[in-house]
């Protein structure tokens, strides 16, 4: 149960991050307006889109995480004693 925990939070942390990094930001400026950057006129023509591509490559390690907890077999088997014929 608490390895489970430990992955949900793993999983909610890791979207975030990626998240934050792959949303687009805003910069206040409108499609067409022109400005001087280090000697360098630039135009924005476009608005900046989600990008899906590496969000999904973010998403790699958490789907390695859950499919590594559902394949492993050691965590369904529990140590079980055995009596000794000794007595």
């Amino acid at each position: 149960m608490k390895n489970h925990i430990y992955k949900i939070i793993f999983t909610v942390i890791w979207i975030i991050v990626g998240l934050w990094l792959t949303l687009p930001v805003d910069d206040g400026r409108e499609i067409g307006d022109m400005w001087m950057d280090g000697g360098d006129l630039l135009v924005k023509t476009g608005e900046p889109t989600f990008d899906i591509v590496f969000f999904a490559l973010m998403m790699v390690p958490v789907a390695g995480v859950w499919l590594w907890g559902f394949f492993k077999e050691d965590s369904k088997k529990e140590s079980v004693k055995r009596r000794s014929r000794m007595m």
